[in-house]
C-alpha cells in the first residue's frame, strides 16, 4: 500500500476575498511499484478552491517501492483574476506529515 499526504491550502485575495479557481498536480514521472502491481500515471490531479481553500491526497514522494526514485510533483494555479502560475516543483514525504500545507512546501531544485 502506498503512503499518501493530504495536501491543504488557502488563498485569500487583496481585498480579503476567497477566490475561485483550481491547483493542477503532475507528477515528474510515471510511477511503478512491483511489489503491489500498481502503475500511477502522469494524469493531471485537479483540486478546486472552494471558498479560497483545497485539499487533495497525492502519493507521498518517499515511497521507496516505487520507481523511478527521485520523482517530485509540478504545481501550476490558476486563480480567478490573475494569470496561471508558473508551475513549480515540490516534494512531498509521508516523512513530513500525513498531512501537510502548501505553504509550507519549498520549491525543489531539479
Amino acid at each position: 500500500m502506498l503512503n499518501t499526504v493530504t495536501l491543504t491550502g488557502s488563498y485569500e485575495g487583496g481585498d480579503g476575498s476567497q477566490p475561485s479557481g483550481w491547483l493542477q498536480f503532475v507528477p515528474s514521472a510515471a510511477l511503478t511499484d512491483a511489489d503491489d502491481c500498481v502503475l500511477v500515471t502522469q494524469e493531471p490531479v485537479n483540486a478546486e478552491l472552494v471558498s479560497g481553500a483545497f485539499s487533495v491526497t497525492l502519493t507521498a514522494t518517499d515511497n521507496t517501492d516505487l520507481q523511478p526514485s527521485g520523482w517530485y510533483w509540478t504545481v501550476t494555479e490558476y486563480v480567478a483574476g490573475m494569470p496561471p502560475s508558473q508551475p513549480w516543483n515540490f516534494f512531498l514525504p509521508f516523512a513530513g506529515g500525513a498531512t501537510q500545507d502548501i505553504s509550507g512546501l519549498s520549491p525543489a531544485a531539479v
